[in-house]
Parts: structure tokens; sequence; C-alpha cells
């Protein structure tokens, strides 16, 4: 006890003491004590207690609500990896996507360059959108008078096989 220690000469400073109060609640105090010396011998001591019980249960909760919150934190973190490892990998997903896709466009555009007949697209009411390939060398015409209407691709098929081509 920090008396007994301080009648033995010790001089005692912050010592936590827990103990059980008459109503059966826990509480807290700290002591400190000196030795009172007369003529350089301990002739008694002094003590003071101060009831640190609500400042050591707001430490309590504060170290609960701290603990809680670094809880809080670390699962978002993880949350967070994953999302980042999720978008990283999207990332590559679509990468890859846009490689195939670039290497799909060249193939067609290579095959289309090297073609050596017509290629065509037209809307549903049969109005050419699109021609390329050997259109020229094939009809003596270009891409763009065809596309134009001069002359009308209807215009330059036999009439024999105009029914079967439209």
């Amino acid at each position: 006890f920090p008396i007994a220690r301080a009648l033995a000469g010790e001089t005692v400073v912050g010592q936590r003491i827990h103990f059980t109060a008459a109503s059966g609640e826990d509480a807290v105090i700290v002591a400190t004590a000196s030795p009172l010396r007369t003529s350089g011998l301990v002739s008694g001591a002094v003590t003071v207690w101060h009831d640190i019980t609500e400042r050591v249960k707001a430490e309590v909760e504060l170290r609960a609500a701290h603990d809680a919150l670094e809880a809080r934190v670390l699962e978002r973190t993880r949350e967070l990896a994953r999302a980042n490892a999720e978008l990283r990998d999207e990332i590559a997903d679509r990468a890859r996507i846009e490689l195939a896709l670039r290497d799909s466009e060249d193939r067609y555009r290579t095959f289309l360059q090297n073609f050596q007949g017509i290629a065509f697209r037209a809307n549903l009411g049969v109005a050419p959108l699109f021609f390329h390939g050997a259109v020229q060398a094939i009809t003596g015409y270009s891409e763009a008078d065809l596309l134009a209407g001069t002359p009308h691709w209807q215009e330059i098929i036999h009439s024999d096989d105009l029914a079967d081509a439209v």
C-alpha cells in the first residue's frame, strides 16, 4: 500500500489501486504518498488519493472504440484491395478485348484491301451504304460514283439478273 511504502521512506507517485466501492461497483484511485521526516527520520507519511474511476472507464471505452475503428479500417482496406484487384482484372480484360478487336479490324481491313471481288452493304431500302474491293476493276465505276447513285447500282445489272439481284 502506498502509505506503508511512504512510512518505509519511499516516495510513491501515481500508483493505481482498484477496489470495490460500497455500492459494489469497481472503482480506481491513483495514490501519491510521501514520507514525513523529522530530524532526517521518517516520522509519518502523507498520502493523497484521487478518484479516477470515470477516467479509467473513459479510457476503456476509448480503447474499445479505437479497436472497433481499427477493425473497420482493416475490413474497409480489405474491401478496397478486393475492388482494386477486380478493377485491375477488368482493365486487363478490356485490354485483351481491345487487342482482339484491333486484330479483327486489321484482318477485316486486310481482307477488304486484298479482296478481288466487290463487297457492299445496303440499308433496308436497298440503298448502298458501302462499296469496296475491285469495284472499278469489275464495273468500270468508282466506289464514290456508285454511292452517289451515278449510275444507280441497279442500273448496271443486266435486266435478266435484276430480279435475282434485288
